[in-house]
């Protein structure tokens, strides 16, 4: 299976959560329950953001510095979310879901898990709320010191049963299936051309605290390492390298 930009982002879009939601309305929701939360008067920063995804993501960087988020418009009726910390938190999308009323579906895809891979990856899962904000279904594939399949919910329509009956559990769910499951709810998650439609823009939100305070940061290559990656092979500006 081949990665979003042959895998040169990783780890952005290691995990992105799917709201059916178009991205304004996501973004006013997302900015109308941080100010609920507000508790050191955060002030936020809304950018506009469009052009390639390769683009729009890079702004997140570096890792780990003040909170940022991007909203990104799709080829679809759904609109996906990232943030920028190394080890994404898409949690707040089912949040802002529950809050819209609208379905969510949570995606994962590991390049690898500490080195290890099965099928060309590193496992992954996908999870799908309802509107209501609950969980309907999970199935995922992790590296736990071995191999570990894991499901939850009823099976839908959509799944491929007889895989899960594999002798091995590093087979009972392939990065093909993974594909195959988000295509189903018309998400086309490892291609890029997906995000982004022309003439269509997303927002970049980020927070301006009140105190500036010394965090340390992670760059796009300095992250890649953890796994094993060499350099991108994009731009070698200062937040990649």
């Amino acid at each position: 299976m081949r990665f979003i930009y042959d895998g040169n982002i990783y780890p952005l879009m290691e995990k992105v959560a799917f709201v059916k939601i178009n991205a304004t309305y996501f973004k006013d929701e997302y900015l109308k329950w941080r100010d609920e939360q507000n508790y050191y008067s955060t002030k936020f920063d809304v950018k506009r953001v469009g052009g390639t995804l390769q683009d729009a993501v890079m702004s997140l960087l570096p890792f780990n510095s003040e909170k940022k988020v991007i909203i990104i418009p799709t080829n679809s009726n759904w609109v996906a979310y990232i943030d920028n910390n190394e080890d994404a938190q898409t949690e707040k999308a089912v949040v802002i879901a529950k809050r819209l009323k609208v379905e969510c579906i949570d995606v994962c895809a590991f390049i690898n898990s500490f080195g290890t891979k099965a099928n060309d990856w590193g496992g992954g899962w996908i999870q799908i709320f309802d509107s209501l904000g609950s969980l309907v279904r999970r199935v995922e594939l992790t590296w736990q010191e071995k191999w570990e399949f894991e499901q939850y919910g009823m099976p839908q329509e959509f799944e491929n049963l007889q895989m899960y009956k594999q002798k091995f559990q590093r087979d009972r769910f392939t990065p093909e299936m993974l594909d195959a499951y988000c295509k189903y709810f018309g998400i086309d998650f490892f291609n890029e051309a997906f995000y982004f439609p022309e003439g269509v823009e997303g927002y970049l939100i980020s927070d301006i605290p009140k105190e500036v305070y010394q965090r340390k940061t992670v760059t796009l290559n300095e992250a890649r390492k953890f796994y094993g990656l060499g350099d991108s092979a994009f731009s070698s500006s200062d937040n990649l390298t």
